[in-house]
């Protein structure tokens, strides 16, 4: 395997990984405008995981059967950080975008990717960062 395959497909896993965790943290904020803004993340992160496929397939590679790991992974600490409050699951939904813009940020300079691939990175970069700051900010919220 190639290692723009292997970036790939890492990235496409938690990018799955984030859809899920989303949607199981929910919990936590039941009727509140919170659970809006998770349900909106977790949509956005499933067009990231739509678009890392296609490239995917664009480039020729078989997009990895593995992500169900990461799937899982995301339902133990999604319904686990869900169950401890509020707090918690922002916490936990802070460094995991926190870690992938930094993952990202690390996978977009790698010369081994093509312009397309970089240009994809970037705008998935910016929407991540967009999630750290709206995690951010709710959770100061709920410290008030």
């Amino acid at each position: 395997m190639s290692k723009v395959s292997c970036t790939l497909n890492f990235m496409y896993a938690m990018e799955q990984f984030a859809t899920r965790i989303y949607l199981l943290q929910m919990r936590a904020f039941r009727n509140t405008e919170t659970a809006g803004k998770l349900t909106a993340a977790s949509a956005n992160e499933q067009t990231h995981v739509n678009f890392l496929r296609a490239r995917l397939l664009e480039m020729k590679y078989r997009p990895s059967r593995l992500g169900f790991l990461f799937r899982l992974a995301a339902i133990i600490l999604g319904w686990l950080t869900g169950c401890l409050g509020k707090s918690t699951a922002l916490r936990a939904a802070i460094f995991v975008e926190t870690r992938a813009v930094k993952d990202y940020g690390s996978f977009a300079k790698k010369p081994y990717f093509d312009t397309a691939t970089k240009a994809l990175l970037e705008q998935i970069i910016a929407d991540e960062v967009q999630h750290v700051n709206t995690w951010k900010s709710e959770l100061a919220a709920l410290k008030k």
